[in-house]
């Protein structure tokens, strides 16, 4: 216990830091908590080391972030741009992974190891992305709803690329169809959690909202954001998908500014812990042990990312 108090007082007081730091030299906060976490973590000062509790908390605050970035959507506006986010996406994904992983069979690894790693270096961090377009203040507009909606594609892409990678480690060759049956079965779960929960969500925040007891309602909407994130854990999606979708639901309720207000503090603070948390993983040993490369590939990846991400929106 007080390993955890001591590492949750060096992190609030890291986060605050960063945040002025920040916030003094106009730089993202992203930056900041980011830098933080690799200097606090085991490659570099080993002040506070990733565990559990940590990873708990910050799958917690992804799962808030991705909770109000859905309530900034409605489940009739995403329907509406279904075949826009379906192009985009689709053709994001096989404009960015199709040239690295023929870069890749050139440069001598095998097919199966270069689609994965060419795959998820087309992916992107919903997190990351979805987080600083709120800062900016630019969640609802015509480009932060288009990133958003490829966002959502990439995550539900993960689900039949993690059953690939699960039936590659375990030596099996796999099979498309029972592929194409998960990830129908995962949208169908999805559509009917939607459609059931829709009625219910909207009749319990609302009861809870009439009865005039903030704390209640700031705790019964909590209770959806967890309940969603698990339900969506334990069916094998992302937990900050079920979030996202959840958000949806209630996004075309009346109390939906009353849900941001009460829970973008937590939201802040929990998705701060979060970055944090991701910049505890670097391993600077790693990148020490080859920096040209790693940089080199940086130098590479990311512009190229960056120019087939807008010629594949451009497109669509």
């Amino acid at each position: 216990m007080q390993d955890l108090l001591g590492a949750t007082l060096i992190l609030l007081a890291a986060c605050s830091l960063a945040d002025v730091a920040t916030a003094a030299f106009r730089v993202p906060a992203l930056l900041g908590y980011l830098a933080v976490g690799a200097l606090l973590g085991p490659s570099v000062s080993g002040v506070v080391a990733p565990g559990e509790a940590l990873d708990f908390l910050s799958e917690l605050g992804v799962a808030l972030l991705l909770f109000m970035v859905g309530l900034e959507f409605s489940l009739g506006h995403f329907w509406l741009s279904r075949k826009t986010v379906l192009a985009a996406g689709s053709l994001q994904m096989i404009a960015v992974a199709t040239p690295l992983t023929l870069m890749l069979m050139w440069l001598g690894q095998p097919v199966q190891r270069a689609a994965l790693l060419s795959t998820a270096a087309a992916m992107s961090s919903t997190a990351l992305v979805s987080r600083q377009l709120a800062d900016q203040g630019e969640l609802t507009t015509r480009h932060g709803r288009s990133a958003i909606g490829v966002l959502v594609f990439q995550d539900l892409a993960s689900v039949p690329l993690l059953a690939l990678l699960a039936i590659w480690a375990r030596g099996e060759s796999p099979k498309i169809e029972s592929v194409l049956l998960e990830v129908l079965g995962v949208l169908m779960l999805f559509a009917a959690a939607a459609l059931a929960s829709r009625r219910l969500l909207h009749g319990l925040l609302g009861w809870v909202a009439r009865q005039g007891h903030e704390e209640s309602f700031v705790l019964v909407s909590l209770c959806v954001v967890v309940a969603a994130a698990a339900a969506a854990h334990a069916v094998g999606v992302s937990a900050a998908l079920g979030a996202f979708l959840a958000g949806m639901v209630l996004g075309e309720s009346d109390f939906r500014h009353h849900m941001e207000s009460h829970l973008k503090p937590f939201r802040d603070v929990l998705s701060g812990v979060f970055f944090v948390t991701i910049g505890l993983q670097l391993d600077g040993a790693q990148i020490l042990s080859a920096p040209l490369a790693v940089f080199a590939w940086l130098a590479v990846l990311v512009p190229v990312k960056i120019g087939l991400n807008t010629l594949a929106l451009r497109a669509t």
